[in-house]
């Protein structure tokens, strides 16, 4: 946390029992490294020699950790999957475990910086992969939005067979007929590259044009689409233009009492889901009293509204710094209110979660973890999707 301060005696008891420090910036990302010297000469003159070598041979060996790092998680697949039935493989025993259908989830339009900064892709981003506009209105744009490589370009004609591909590679390992498109937050749609097209036809247009490729995409090998609502929810005229065989993902973080966007799907005729999320990310506690609220009233809506499902999310920002264990207690609230339909009280829900995840003492786990997820209550703590936790 960046109000908490260490002193020089806890670091050098550290450095004397030979454990190592790391620092974290305001995203939790390690920035720093403090390690001890009193192992041995020799490895202090390793120190040194590392810090001596020059750029080029630093950029190699980073480069070597890459590879080998990739081939590992190749070498495990291969070892427990097969060669080149790893995803498969997963998905049938998922399936035959549990009952579990995996749908896949890939970025198909924003949310695409990963791939696009990368040199060979560059090209295909709306920005050029360089941050480059040609409508002013991006000069309006927050600079926290303004990620390079954002959004996947439809102005660009080998953006389709680079989709096309992925398609292609990815939806005939999975048994599911859903295919999760994304599709949300493509704030730099029609500044860039598809500036030109969004003056003629319109942003709207532009966004649905795009989509609608895709859903053909889908639809050859067999899939139907599931799409994130929010870049619609600005066009809303556009919704009846949809196929009626795709689903609409409502997404909402932040607890309200009402969310009016499940109105406008619910009267638009597609089937649309409502997606709450558990409050896990972006924070060292969930945020349990903001996803409790969160979930519950979006599952009332969808069951007055008459949603197809409610998507419980858990995303990862910043490197998924939370562990799997934070987050049971959201995925288990959002399964209980799912089927009652937001009726559940916390106060039935919580001694049970309890004892089922920690045994006769589980009430009070259940009472501890409340009480760390209230720390983000305190002055200075809450953020928008977040904490400064």
């Amino acid at each position: 946390h960046p109000q908490v301060t260490y002193t020089q005696a806890v670091l050098v008891g550290l450095a004397e029992a030979g454990a190592t420090f790391v620092a974290c910036d305001r995203r939790h990302m390690p920035v720093g490294m403090f390690m001890p010297l009193v192992a041995h000469h020799a490895q202090v003159e390793r120190f040194a020699a590392q810090a001596r070598a020059p750029r080029p041979l630093c950029k190699r060996i980073w480069q070597q950790v890459v590879r080998k790092k990739i081939e590992s998680q190749a070498s495990a697949l291969e070892h427990f999957y097969g060669s080149d039935e790893g995803l498969r493989a997963l998905v049938d025993a998922a399936h035959a475990a549990a009952g579990v259908e995996l749908v896949p989830a890939l970025a198909t339009f924003g949310h695409m910086a990963k791939l696009l900064t990368i040199p060979e892709y560059r090209y295909l981003a709306e920005d050029w992969g360089e941050g480059r506009y040609a409508a002013p209105e991006a000069e309006d744009v927050d600079a926290q939005w303004k990620r390079r490589g954002w959004t996947l370009s439809p102005a660009n004609p080998d953006s389709y067979p680079f989709l096309f591909s992925l398609f292609s590679e990815v939806l005939p390992l999975v048994r599911s007929p859903w295919c999760n498109i994304g599709c949300d937050e493509t704030w730099d749609l029609g500044k860039g590259r598809s500036a030109e097209a969004a003056a003629e036809l319109g942003v709207g247009r532009v966004y649905l044009r795009h989509l609608l490729r895709l859903y053909e995409m889908a639809k050859e090998r067999g899939h139907r689409i599931q799409f994130w609502g929010d870049i619609l929810l600005h066009h809303p005229e556009l919704v009846p233009e949809l196929p009626e065989d795709v689903i609409l993902l409502d997404w909402h973080y932040e607890a309200a009492d009402e969310y009016p966007s499940v109105d406008t799907f619910a009267e638009s005729g597609r089937p649309f889901w409502v997606c709450p999320g558990t409050s896990s990310w972006n924070t060292l506690f969930p945020r349990i009293d903001n996803s409790n609220a969160n979930i519950r009233t979006l599952a009332c809506l969808g069951t007055e509204h008459g949603a197809g499902g409610l998507l419980n999310t858990d995303w990862g920002d910043h490197g998924h710094y939370q562990p799997i264990g934070q987050c049971w207690y959201g995925y288990v609230f959002g399964l209980e209110q799912a089927w009652t339909g937001g009726t559940t009280p916390d106060e039935a829900f919580d001694p049970r979660f309890g004892r089922l995840f920690f045994g006769l003492q589980g009430e009070q786990v259940v009472a501890t973890m409340r009480d760390l997820a209230r720390l983000h209550a305190l002055d200075g703590m809450s953020r928008p999707n977040a904490s400064q936790s």
